[in-house]
């Protein structure tokens, strides 16, 4: 299942009210997937949601609700996003 899929099967093609642009997707590892959206703040200013979700031994989606975060900047976004990797690659 590709990284598409699995942002699929649990938001069809919703988006993120807060965040409805997508910037990238990709694998954390062989479990878990990533998404960067973009969007705007409550005062206007940019922020860039990060999505997470696994999958299971059985291939059941799920969110992983307390690794998804905001950033105010891309770098920071993707500064997250290759933290996340190289702590689950000591696992």
């Amino acid at each position: 299942m590709n990284t598409d899929e699995i942002f699929y099967r649990v938001y069809k093609n919703g988006m993120n009210f807060m965040t409805p642009t997508l910037i990238s997707r990709g694998r954390i590892n062989s479990r878990f997937v990533y998404e960067i959206s973009k969007g705007k703040g409550m005062d206007r200013e940019p922020i860039f949601g990060i999505t997470i979700l696994g999958v299971n031994s059985k291939g059941e989606v799920f969110k992983a609700d307390k690794l998804n975060t905001v950033k105010y900047s891309l770098s920071q976004a993707k500064g997250y996003i290759a933290g996340l990797k190289d702590k689950m690659r000591k696992r």
